[in-house]
């Protein structure tokens, strides 16, 4: 079931895009690392996650193997805190602590069944330069 953030914005793991749902904004499509981690952090919302946290949270194993680069997430953190600044008034805030990682700052509720049919039904879309 999909998450409203601030009663305004329906995160969609399926699809990985985050819905306006009064439609005054494009549809906005993440990265699946990035839906991962945003869901991990709207699960667990005013909550500080160290970077390791976030980074199982979005590569699961993958992030432990030696070849991965760290740096990713911080590129990854900061595309999630773009796309969030572009919102308009009443946005998610991603709030980073430094030495101790980030967090969610939202009211996060489970979406209805009828905003469910939101995100079934919603075909329009913008990006932000994401893919």
């Amino acid at each position: 079931m999909p998450l409203i953030l601030n009663n305004r914005w329906m995160l969609s793991v399926k699809s990985n895009k985050i819905i306006d749902l009064e439609y005054r904004v494009d549809t906005q499509f993440l990265q699946p690392e990035a839906t991962l981690i945003v869901s991990f952090l709207a699960e667990n919302p005013f909550i500080i996650f160290s970077r390791e946290q976030l980074i199982y949270a979005g590569w699961g194993e993958a992030g432990s193997n030696p070849d991965f680069d760290p740096t990713r997430l911080g590129e990854l953190m900061k595309t999630i805190s773009e796309i969030f600044v572009r919102l308009p008034p009443g946005r998610p805030y991603l709030k980073f602590f430094p030495r101790l990682g980030y967090c969610l700052l939202a009211d996060v509720r489970q979406a209805h069944s009828f905003e469910h049919n939101i995100e079934l039904e919603d075909r329009r879309g913008g990006s932000l330069g994401i893919k």
